[in-house]
Formats: C-alpha cells, structure tokens, sequence
C-alpha cells in the first residue's frame, strides 16, 4: 500500500524495512492519511496475473492502476531510506527468527507475493546459512559482475524526497514544512521493534561481506551519506 494524505499533499510509498509500518501508522492517526490499496495482501486480477503490491506497491503500480484521481498524481512522492549495512542485518535477522515461522503455512503471504519462490528460497538460506554467508550468496551475481545498484530503487527513483529511518522525525518535519510551509514537531511511535537483535549490526560483517556491499551500494551510500 502507499499511504495518501491530502492534508498534506503527499503520498508516502513503504519501502521495506525502513520504519515504513511506523510512519504509515503515524500518517494515517495524526493526517487522515489513506491506504491505498486498503489491504496488504498482494492485488492479482482475475486471470492470475500481477496487478500491484498490498504493502509495498510503487508509484508506478498505482498509476497504472488508476489508484490515484488527478490532483493526488501532482502531490510530492516520499520513501524511506535506511543505512544498508543495518537493513540487510535487520533482513536476514527477522526472516530467520520470525519469517521462517510461516514456512510452514502454505497460506501465508510469503506464498502469495510477486516472486514468492524466491523469497521462500532466500528466507531458507537464513535458516542454513550465518549472516555473511548469506550476504556473500546473496550478491554473488551482482558483485561478481561489478554492478551497482541501490536499495529498493523501484521507491528510491519514483520519489522526489525521503525520510531516513534514523532521522525520521526530523525529515519529515523538513518535508512538512517545505511541502505545506506548516512548521510542527513530529514524534513518529515506534512499532515492530526487535528487542532481541544486537544493534551493533557491524559486529555480523565479514572482511568479504562488507566490501561486497560497500561496493554494490556505492551509489545509495553516497546519496544519502550512510557508511558502514
């Protein structure tokens, strides 16, 4: 889903793992903002084919989809960006504690997303295979071929301003002001918080792993000034 708020003339995508639930709650309870679609599951048509995603749709799935009238299509496009060294830590953390938990049930979402064979192929690798060793499987093709890329680029590239999840209050204060010249301080509750995670996620990398990494995100890194 995106989250559209006419109060604030901005439609905020859920890029994953970026605070996205947090945020979308705050914008929902504090500015009447709207989801959109309503559900999070995965929206199909008829015949079986993709139409966009529940949670995580893109701006372009929703103009696709007609989701959004003509006014709502002028409105500033914002994402979440977070540090790629935490993300991918948080990623592998949460599938192999809490994801793989629905291995088991074939009715979960993990089996009715776009691409779910190789989302339920990546959260078994979290179950074999430690941190490193699956950020080296992971990016073997990307790094082996000297690609670069950023994270979520399908949100990253269809947005014009973004709220990092470790200055989230702050951005959004920024945007808010800039967007709707309203001047407010914002305190975004937090949700889905893993208390069992070591939060020194840099302690997890390998030699190998965060050059692979470093390397791949050279863009993202530079753009939003995040470093390992």
């Amino acid at each position: 889903m995106a989250i559209i708020c006419d109060e604030l003339k901005m439609i905020y995508l859920l890029a994953p793992g970026t605070g996205s639930s947090a945020l979308s709650k705050f914008l929902i309870d504090t500015f009447g903002g709207k989801a959109v679609p309503e559900s999070e599951v995965d929206v199909f048509s008829q015949d079986g084919q993709f139409l966009l995603r529940g949670k995580h749709c893109t701006y372009k799935e929703l103009l696709k989809n007609n989701m959004l009238n003509k006014e709502q299509s002028q409105y500033l496009v914002v994402t979440g960006v977070r540090n790629p060294f935490e993300y991918l830590y948080a990623e592998w953390y949460r599938s192999r504690h809490r994801t793989s938990r629905n291995l088991g049930n074939k009715s979960s979402w993990i089996y009715n997303v776009k691409n779910s064979e190789r989302k339920i192929n990546d959260i078994i690798d979290t179950l074999t295979m430690d941190f490193s060793e699956w950020i080296e499987k992971r990016y073997k093709d990307l790094y082996g071929e000297k690609k670069r890329a950023f994270l979520h680029s399908e949100y990253i590239h269809q947005s014009q301003a973004y709220i990092r999840k470790e200055e989230m209050n702050q951005d959004l204060e920024k945007i808010i002001a800039e967007n709707c010249g309203k001047q407010m301080t914002i305190k975004v509750p937090k949700v889905n918080v893993s208390r069992d995670r070591d939060a020194s996620y840099w302690r997890h990398y390998s030699a190998e792993a965060r050059e692979i990494i470093e390397y791949i995100y050279q863009p993202y890194l530079r753009k939003f000034s995040y470093y390992f």
